[in-house]
Parts: structure tokens; C-alpha cells; sequence
């Protein structure tokens, strides 16, 4: 069997109502609940996080598998846009993103090899 790997986060109210902290390891980052729904938004907001958190997956995998296969990878990057229609979503309690894009821009690797990188993300 192989080795477990562990991730973990927690998230804490703060005096200002709708601002959170959120903790991995040693890390803090303070975030925000959208103005939309009352809260300051002022820093990131949940939504944020966890598409950053897809975007920052697609560069580190695009990486690993570039570094795997011994090729010269130049800069990576990833811009992810998520779309919430709050009129349709499938229940009150819980948001849903109706429409996620996401583009990759590879630099240092010709096309081919570049969506093939890319393709190798999508598919896991």
C-alpha cells in the first residue's frame, strides 16, 4: 500500500461578522463573504479560494508531469472564472457554480506537447 497523503484546513469567525480565518499548517489568510450577501468583500472570498485552489492544481500537476517526462517547461498559468446564478441553483441551502472556464497558457514546449500536458490534467 502506498503512502497517505493528508491535507487539512480549518476556518474561524473573526470579530468582523462575515471576515473568517482560514489555517493550513502554519499559513493564515483572511476571507471574506461577498458583499452580495452582506459581508465586507474586501479580501479573497470562499468562491476565490477554491477556484484558485483548481487553478493552482493545474500549474503544480503541469509541472510534475512536465518534470516526469524530463521536458524543459517554461511559465505555466492558469485564470479560472466560476459564474453563480443564484436564481438557479438546486437548493437554498447550498451554491453552485452554473459555469467554470479555464484557461492555460504553457510557454517553452511546442503546441502538441503543451495540450498534451494539458489534456493529462483534464483527464484526472
Amino acid at each position: 500500500m502506498g503512502d497517505t497523503r493528508r491535507y487539512g484546513a480549518e476556518a474561524r469567525s473573526t470579530d468582523v461578522v462575515g471576515r473568517l480565518e482560514v489555517s493550513a499548517r502554519h499559513h493564515q489568510v483572511l476571507v471574506d463573504g461577498p458583499t452580495w450577501n452582506g459581508f465586507p468583500g474586501q479580501e479573497l472570498m470562499p468562491g476565490e479560494l477554491f477556484l484558485g485552489g483548481v487553478a493552482a492544481c493545474a500549474v503544480e500537476l503541469l509541472q510534475m508531469f512536465a518534470r516526469d517526462e524530463g521536458l524543459s517547461l517554461g511559465r505555466v498559468a492558469a485564470e479560472i472564472r466560476g459564474e453563480v446564478d443564484p436564481d438557479d441553483q438546486p437548493d437554498a441551502g447550498r451554491t453552485v457554480f452554473n459555469r467554470v472556464r479555464m484557461r492555460i497558457e504553457v510557454h517553452g514546449l511546442p503546441a502538441a506537447t503543451a495540450e498534451g500536458l494539458v489534456e493529462r490534467f483534464k483527464g484526472r
